[in-house]
């Protein structure tokens, strides 16, 4: 069993984009958790119209949304169908987005100005409004 101590010691927030990272393709996300790409797939097609020309990006450990040169959500695999989704959010907004999770019955963590909790392809679906509304606090965050 592993603490969750250790849990969050080996957890690595993904870079804002700025960084270098290795860069895959969608070929060895399919073959490394294709539940995780199709989650990720869904997401944009959610969420992609309510940002300025948004792209998938594959990374070694997570699959992001990018825009201009950001992440603004992040998916990393968990055990399958499920993914763990992130994203940062401006300090004063953080109430804001807790109160749309909350209300939605969203368990989440939340540290230094980003949330993550755990989806899947079927989720991301059904809580479109919900995601809607987080993604444009995602966006009011990224254009400060």
């Amino acid at each position: 069993m592993v603490s969750h101590s250790h849990w969050q010691r080996g957890y690595e927030e993904p870079e804002d984009g700025t960084g270098i990272e290795e860069i895959n393709d969608g070929t060895t996300w399919e073959k490394k958790s294709s539940w995780t790409l199709e989650t990720a797939k869904t997401l944009l097609g959610t969420v992609g119209d309510l940002f300025e020309s948004p792209t998938l990006r594959y990374l070694k450990n997570y699959i992001s949304i990018n825009v201009n040169g950001n992440n603004f959500f992040w998916l990393r695999k968990r055990s399958s169908p499920k993914s763990l989704l992130g994203f940062r959010i401006a300090d004063e907004q953080l109430d804001e987005v807790a109160k749309i999770l909350d209300a939605q019955n969203i368990s989440y963590v939340q540290k230094r100005g980003r949330f993550r909790f755990t989806v899947d392809k079927a989720s991301i679906t059904t809580r479109a409004d919900t995601l809607k509304k987080i993604a444009q606090h995602v966006r009011q965050t990224w254009q400060k």
